[in-house]
């Protein structure tokens, strides 16, 4: 059953200042991979933050939390591996 949710959730994550260069670098591919389920997300390079969000598009109401547990995994490895097929929906 697909549809939209009535609330939307967001999620923002500090990240340091050394890897900035590096998620500039990959960040078009982590839009693409998230847009597909229906997440939207920003890097503001000023604040050092990644924020992931709900859009009218998303139809999995768990998938923020599973993109914001990913994510928080992710800050702390040396380097980002997107499996766009892991949390394909019906």
């Amino acid at each position: 059953m697909k549809g939209s949710l009535l609330e939307e959730s967001s999620f923002a994550t500090l990240f340091p200042r050394y890897k900035e260069h590096y998620l500039r670098d990959v960040w078009p591919e982590i839009q693409q991979a998230l847009d597909a389920h229906g997440i939207a997300c920003e890097l503001n390079l000023v604040e050092g933050t990644m924020t992931v969000k709900t859009t009218r598009k998303t139809w999995d109401p768990y998938i923020i939390i599973k993109v914001c547990l990913n994510k928080k995994k992710k800050k702390r490895s040396p380097c980002l591996t997107l499996n766009a097929n892991k949390h394909k929906g019906p």
